[in-house]
């Protein structure tokens, strides 16, 4: 980088310092950090937050080979630091400099959580920008923000206790078997992330196959991706209660019960607000040795008690600082107070 050692974005990670919550408005406060070898003259200096919701697969082989991909961009905001000419410039000397920034970024709709799937992801992030005067190449540096904002719960709905039944009989040309009956008794409808809940699932089991079938219960997540008018689907298992005790052939009524979770804070939860990838969740009973599976919607979201939806999970940032330059990963948060319905809330981006 020549003339500049290091040139990194960083986040307030200081309760005094950062922003107080505005209710609807995602506000991250930081600084972009200089440290020059040699003074140096800024033609500009830049930083932009943005909030994205992309997609991209392919789709058949050969010369049929198809790519798909849409984009969300729900943020897009740029705040200009320094502005000079090369009549009047301004100029950075040697040493360390901090040039401080703030975004309160404002949405009619609600900020989804960061989410990363095989087909598409949510990401925010900051990417600073420094432009020199007699210097062909830009000083860049990103840093990549994943951000927890889960759909919060509704206790008169997902407080209350469900109940799903299917059936399923395996056969073939050559053999005849018995069905399967499962009724599932659900002691909730939603789940809330972080707080240690969990969920009992109790079964009722008629097997009339010719030999034992296994009881395995879980929660997936199921995420619908959204692209050129096509659409890809993902599955991916985020809890599973212990394994049941085999069931023999020809029993009815067999009852167990299963303890799912509790739903780690890592889990994003439903997803609804953007336009191309859409999240949602399934209790998920399955049975060893059988090809049954019964699947229930469940939500999963913010709950009444406190959750750390405010704080960054994990900050990465690269930049194109010198081997001996210390590593520019930070640790912060920002303070999000998540969107109140019938409120309206001024878009800005």
């Amino acid at each position: 980088m020549g003339k500049v050692k290091v040139f990194c974005v960083t986040v307030d990670t200081d309760p005094s310092t950062v922003p107080p919550a505005i209710p609807g408005c995602l506000c991250v406060s930081g600084s972009i950090v200089i440290k020059l070898k040699e003074p140096v003259q800024v033609k500009y200096l830049k930083v932009r937050l943005q909030g994205v919701s992309s997609c991209r697969w392919s789709e058949g082989s050969g010369d049929d080979k198809k790519s798909r991909s849409s984009t969300d961009l729900f943020i897009n905001l740029e705040q200009e630091l320094i502005r000079s000419d090369e009549s009047s410039p301004h100029v950075l000397n040697q040493g360390s400099h901090k040039v401080p920034f703030v975004f309160e970024a404002r949405t009619n709709r609600r900020l989804p959580s960061s989410y990363a799937g095989n087909s598409g992801h949510i990401v925010y992030s900051l990417n600073a920008k420094m432009d020199r005067f007699g210097v062909i190449s830009d000083d860049r540096s990103s840093l990549v923000i994943k951000i927890s904002n889960p759909l919060p719960l509704n206790p008169a709905i997902h407080e209350q206790p469900a109940v799903a039944e299917d059936s399923h009989t395996d056969c073939c040309l050559c053999c005849a078997s018995g069905p399967v009956i499962v009724t599932a008794n659900i002691n909730k409808s939603g789940l809330a992330i972080g707080s240690g809940e969990t969920l009992k699932v109790s079964l009722s089991v008629d097997n009339m196959k010719r030999k034992a079938i296994t009881p395995k219960v879980g929660i997936i997540e199921i995420s619908r991706f959204l692209a050129e008018g096509t659409s890809q689907t993902g599955m991916k298992v985020i809890a599973v209660a212990q394994p049941g005790q085999p069931i023999m052939p020809n029993t009815r009524n067999n009852r167990s019960s299963y303890v799912i979770g509790p739903i780690p804070p890592t889990v994003c939860g439903n997803i609804k607000s953007t336009r191309n990838i859409f999240v949602s969740y399934m209790v998920s009973v399955k049975m060893k040795g059988s090809r049954f599976r019964l699947l229930h919607p469940i939500f999963i979201g913010m709950g009444q008690t406190a959750y750390p939806n405010y704080q960054f999970l994990s900050l990465f940032s690269m930049s194109g600082d010198d081997p001996n330059a210390p590593p520019l990963i930070d640790f912060g948060r920002i303070m999000y107070t998540p969107y109140q319905p019938g409120q309206t809330v001024a878009v800005n981006c």
